[in-house]
């Protein structure tokens, strides 16, 4: 799971990153020059072999009418798998959760899964958390990519000698560093990079993801 989020749309965008596992964020969005809906946290996690609990918390929210839960199986595609209704105006912390258990519905079993909401507001208007990554894979211990945060190049490290492949997604699923073809490591330069989260998706020779993880890039 990953520690910062942000909310990503046509209006005001903050994002406060603390560099570790952990770190508390705020992500607002403001509406119409008014006080933002502020998202505090929002998480995806296992709790078994089959199902995902999504859990996400609001400091204060205006004219929030509900939240969409998105899921994709490649990072790029998302589709609404449930909603869950908002307090509309408030200004005290509200909790909320919602449990994907309509994985088996999801053609070829992917092992890593994506996760995003959509807050939608009375008037129609939307935006978007940033992405969270569940993986069903072993956990592999043999990775190294550093240093996190970065500022001009991210080093990616593993004890396997498989030829591998390196992308960089920025959290609107855009990819924003081509294919790097390596096998045991390689170096990416993200200086062309703004401020901000990015996620690192590495994949072998037959295209199934081994790993996703999130860095943050710092200037």
């Amino acid at each position: 799971t990953s520690s910062s989020s942000g909310i990503v749309s046509s209006g005001s965008y903050q994002n406060i990153y603390g560099g570790g596992p952990g770190d508390g964020f705020i992500a607002s969005f403001n509406i119409s020059g008014s006080l933002p809906v502020q998202l505090t946290s929002f998480d995806a996690k296992r709790v078994n072999d089959k199902d995902v609990l999504c859990t996400w918390q609001t400091a204060s929210e205006l004219n929030n009418d509900y939240f969409e839960i998105q899921r994709s199986v490649d990072g790029s595609q998302f589709t609404a798998i449930g909603k869950v209704k908002g307090n509309v105006t408030s200004e005290i912390v509200h909790g909320y959760q919602f449990t994907d258990n309509s994985l088996s519905s999801v053609n070829n079993e992917p092992l890593t899964i994506y996760y995003r909401l959509k807050q939608l507001d009375l008037d129609g208007k939307s935006s978007f958390s940033d992405i969270r990554v569940v993986s069903f894979n072993q956990v592999n211990t043999n990775w190294n990519i550093y240093p996190n945060p970065t500022t001009n190049e991210l080093h990616i490290e593993t004890t396997g000698t498989e030829k591998l492949t390196a992308q960089v997604f920025d959290i609107t699923s855009k990819q924003v560093i081509s294919t790097i073809l390596f096998t045991s490591s390689t170096i990416i330069n993200t200086s062309s990079l703004y401020e901000g989260m990015y996620f690192v998706r590495i994949t072998d020779a037959n295209g199934a993801i081994v790993t996703v993880q999130k860095v943050a890039v710092a200037k």
